[in-house]
C-alpha cells in the first residue's frame, strides 16, 4: 500500500515489451547476428540488458531509481450522492503503457488510466468531449425546408469529406435533430393545451348578430293575390357574458391534468436529448473504430508486401522455396480483401453518422478526434444506482403520468355533480325598414344557470374507473422502469470494468506482438527462421492491434452508456424546463 510522501523502489512484473527494451549494436558481425537469431528471446535479453532477470514464467525488471511520491492520494468519496458530481480527468501523457497503474476491478476510486492514443498524434489524452457551445459551419446544418427533395444528380453527389470532432457532432445534432425538433413541437403543443384549460378561470364574452330580410306576398280570400306584401329587414344583436362560479372541481382537475401533460413532455424532451447524445457519441466511436481498422488493414497489407518481397528475394537467391512465396502471395491477397472490407465498413459508418446528424445531401464525414480513453468513472456501483434513480427522467415521467390519470379521473367524477354559472345578456331587435316603433325590442337579462347531469347510464362512472386503472398502470410501469434502470446501470458498470482491464491486456499484447514480429524477421533474415513464423507473428500483431482499438472504444462506449444510464451528467440536476436549453 503506497502512502503519500514516502519513497519506494519501483519493481515491475509483467510481459510488456516495447522496441526500446532491446538495443542491438550496429557493429555486430554476421556471426554474432546469427547467434542472436538462433537464441531464445530470454537469452537475447540476458545478453543485451544486464539489469534483466529471466525465468521460465515471468520477467522481472528492477529499476534502481527511487521515486518520491507526491501527496496526490485520491480524495475520499463524498458522503452523499449529491456531492459526487465530477469525473476526474485522466493524467498527463507518458511514454509507455508501463507507467500506468495496474488494472483494477474497483472503479470507485479514480484509478490512473492508461495513456493510450491511437493515430498520428500521441501527445496526451483528454477527458470527456467538450460539450460547450461549438461553432458549426452553416453548410453542415440541415435545410430549413423539411419538404426539400433533391431532383438532380448534383444535389446528391458527394462533394467531399468534412472532418468533425465529437463536440462538433453533438452541436450539429442539437441543431439538426428532427426527433428533438418534434419533441419540442409536442412540448409547445401541450403548453398551448395548458393555456386553453387555464382560460376556464376567466369569463367568456360572446357577440352574436343576425340580419334577416323577408318579402312575403299574402294570397286573397279566393286564392288570388290581392297585391298586399310584407317586407321586413330585421337586425338582431345579442351580447352574452358568462362565468362559471362552481364546477365541482372539474375546472381545477383539467388544469392540473394539463400541467402534468406539460411536465411529462418536458421530461420527454430531456429523454430525447440524452438518447441523442448517446446515439451520436456511439456512432462517432463506431466511425473512429472503422478508421482505425482501415489504418491497421493498410499497415497489414504493407507488412504482407514486405514479406512477399523478402520471399521473392530469397527464392531468386536460391535460399527460399516457391512454397514460401506462394504462401506470402496468399496472405497478401487475404489482407487486401480485409482492407477492402474495412473501407466498406468505414463508408457505411460515415453515412450512418451523417444520417443521424441530418446533414444536407452531398456531405460526408470523418472523425478528427484521435482514439483515446475518454475519461474515468469515479463512483462505486451503489452511488451510481442512487444517482440514476434521482436523475432519470423516465421515472419522473411515470409519476407525472400517474398524477395526470388521477386528475382526469377526478374530472370524470366532477361531471356527475352540479355546475353553477352566472350570466348577463343584452339583446337588441331593430326593424330597419321603419322608424323606431313597437317592433323594435331591447332587453337586458341576468341570472344563474344550474346544470346537473342526473343519469347517463353509468358512462361517467365507467370513465372515472378507466382513468383510475390507467393511474395504477403507471405505477406498475414505474416499477418496471426502475428495475430496467438498475439492470442498465449494473450492465454498463460491469462493461466499464471489463473494458478497462482489456485496455491494459491489449496494450501489453501489442507490444509483445511487435517484438515477436521483429524477432521473427530477424531470425528469417538470418536464415534460421521460416516464412510461416513471420506470417504468424504478423497475423498476431494485427489481432492485437484490433483488440486494442476495440478495447479502448468499448471502454468509451461503456463510459457514455453509464453516463446515459445515470443521465444529466455531470450536473446531476433534473432540469425543470429542458426546453430552455435549446
Amino acid at each position: 500500500t503506497q502512502q503519500p510522501g514516502q519513497a519506494y523502489a519501483v519493481e515491475w512484473s509483467g510481459n510488456v515489451r516495447s522496441e526500446d527494451d532491446y538495443t542491438i549494436d550496429t557493429e555486430l558481425n554476421v556471426g554474432e547476428v546469427l547467434e542472436l537469431a538462433q537464441a531464445e528471446p530470454s537469452e537475447i535479453n540476458s545478453e543485451l540488458e544486464p539489469d534483466v532477470e529471466t525465468d521460465s514464467e515471468n520477467i522481472n525488471v528492477e529499476i534502481d531509481t527511487e521515486i518520491e511520491l507526491e501527496d496526490t492520494a485520491p480524495a475520499a468519496l463524498p458522503s452523499t450522492v449529491e456531492e459526487s458530481n465530477t469525473v476526474p480527468n485522466a493524467p498527463g501523457s507518458t511514454d509507455s503503457i508501463e507507467s500506468s497503474s495496474p488494472p483494477t476491478s474497483d472503479l470507485s476510486s479514480p484509478d490512473v488510466l492508461p495513456d493510450i492514443r491511437l493515430g498520428e498524434d500521441s501527445d496526451s489524452i483528454n477527458g470527456e468531449a467538450n460539450t460547450d457551445f461549438t461553432e458549426v459551419p452553416d453548410y453542415l446544418l440541415s435545410p430549413s425546408n423539411p419538404l426539400f427533395v433533391p431532383v438532380n444528380p448534383e444535389t446528391v453527389e458527394t462533394a467531399g469529406t468534412q472532418p468533425i470532432s465529437l463536440a462538433e457532432a453533438l452541436e450539429i445534432s442539437r441543431r439538426n435533430s428532427r426527433e428533438l425538433q418534434s419533441a419540442l413541437q409536442q412540448l409547445e403543443q401541450s403548453q398551448e393545451g395548458l393555456r386553453q384549460q387555464r382560460a376556464a378561470y376567466l369569463p367568456t364574452l360572446q357577440l352574436q348578430s343576425t340580419l334577416t330580410h323577408s318579402d312575403d306576398d299574402l294570397p286573397g280570400e279566393f286564392g288570388d293575390f290581392d297585391g298586399s306584401a310584407t317586407v321586413d329587414t330585421v337586425f338582431n344583436t345579442v351580447i352574452r357574458a358568462e362565468y362559471d362560479l362552481f364546477t365541482s372541481g372539474l375546472r381545477s382537475a383539467n388544469v392540473r391534468a394539463a400541467e402534468e401533460s406539460v411536465r411529462s413532455q418536458e421530461l420527454q424532451v430531456e429523454v430525447v436529448k440524452e438518447d441523442l447524445r448517446l446515439n451520436i457519441t456511439t456512432a462517432y466511436y463506431d466511425l473512429q473504430q472503422s478508421d482505425q481498422l482501415v489504418r491497421i488493414a493498410e499497415d497489414t497489407v504493407e507488412q504482407s508486401q514486405i514479406s512477399l518481397r523478402d520471399a521473392l528475394a530469397r527464392e531468386q537467391a536460391g535460399v527460399g522455396t516457391r512454397f514460401d512465396r506462394l504462401q506470402a502471395e496468399v496472405d497478401l491477397a487475404n489482407d487486401e480483401q480485409q482492407l477492402s472490407n474495412a473501407l466498406r465498413d468505414q463508408s457505411i459508418a460515415r453515412r450512418q453518422l451523417a444520417d443521424l446528424l441530418s446533414l444536407p445531401p452531398g456531405l460526408d464525414l470523418s472523425a478528427s478526434d484521435p482514439v483515446e480513453v475518454a475519461g474515468a468513472w469515479a463512483m462505486p456501483l451503489e452511488d451510481t444506482l442512487l444517482l440514476a434513480y434521482r436523475n432519470r427522467a423516465e421515472l419522473e415521467q411515470q409519476l407525472s403520468q400517474r398524477e395526470l390519470e388521477k386528475q382526469q379521473a377526478r374530472a370524470q367524477r366532477a361531471n356527475r355533480w352540479p355546475q353553477l354559472s352566472i350570466f348577463a345578456q343584452a339583446q337588441s331587435v331593430d326593424l330597419l325598414d321603419v322608424t323606431r316603433g313597437p317592433n323594435d325590442v331591447e332587453t337586458l337579462s341576468a341570472g344563474l344557470q344550474l346544470d346537473w347531469l342526473l343519469y347517463n347510464g353509468g358512462s361517467t362512472r365507467a370513465g372515472a374507473r378507466q382513468e383510475a386503472i390507467a393511474a395504477e398502470l403507471a405505477e406498475t410501469q414505474f416499477a418496471d422502469t426502475r428495475e430496467a434502470i438498475r439492470f442498465e446501470v449494473e450492465q454498463q458498470y460491469l462493461n466499464l470494468g471489463a473494458s478497462f482491464k482489456n485496455i491494459q491486456t491489449a496494450s501489453s499484447a501489442v507490444d509483445l506482438a511487435k517484438e515477436a514480429l521483429r524477432l521473427a524477421r530477424l531470425r528469417f533474415g538470418a536464415g534460421v527462421g521460416i516464412q510461416s513464423d513471420v506470417l504468424e507473428a504478423q497475423t498476431r500483431l494485427t489481432e492485437a492491434e484490433v483488440n486494442l482499438v476495440t478495447a479502448i472504444l468499448d471502454y468509451n462506449r461503456a463510459l457514455v452508456a453509464i453516463q446515459r444510464a445515470v443521465s444529466n451528467w455531470p450536473d446531476n440536476n433534473l432540469s425543470a424546463d429542458p426546453a430552455r436549453e435549446f
